[in-house]
């Protein structure tokens, strides 16, 4: 048997082409990054969160975004960790976070939050 190390799902914030790695266990989260891309220190409290939304850069310059989202995780939590990822690639795409493009934010906000509940329900069919 094969270690087999992936995330629970991928969803593409567009129109930016940012792919988010969802997992649903921080271990399998942890042990993906270090394996595929070479990432060793995740910044996450291992063990110990509600969840949690990353930026990460690979040793030759790649960034990943990725959240861990346990089983139990609620509505509230999903929104909020979506939230850090649309800070995340909007200030990694140049787009200031500044009050004249809350209209973006909202946007891209709505719609990652919408992939990510249909792939997390998606998850028990």
């Amino acid at each position: 048997m094969t270690d087999v190390c992936k995330p629970d799902a991928v969803v593409t914030m567009q129109p930016f082409n940012a792919q988010i790695a969802i997992f649903r266990d921080q271990k399998t989260q942890r042990k993906y990054f270090k394996k595929a891309h070479g990432i060793k220190h995740l910044n996450s409290f291992i063990g110990t969160a509600n969840g949690t939304a990353m930026q990460l850069t690979s040793p030759n310059g790649f960034e990943f975004y990725t959240m861990f989202l346990p089983v139990a995780v609620t509505a509230k939590t999903v929104v909020h960790e979506c939230s850090h990822i649309v800070d995340f690639v909007l200030d990694s795409s140049g787009v200031p976070l500044i009050a004249e493009n809350t209209e973006i934010r909202a946007y891209a906000l709505a719609d990652l939050f919408e992939q990510v509940t249909n792939a997390l329900s998606a998850e028990g069919k």
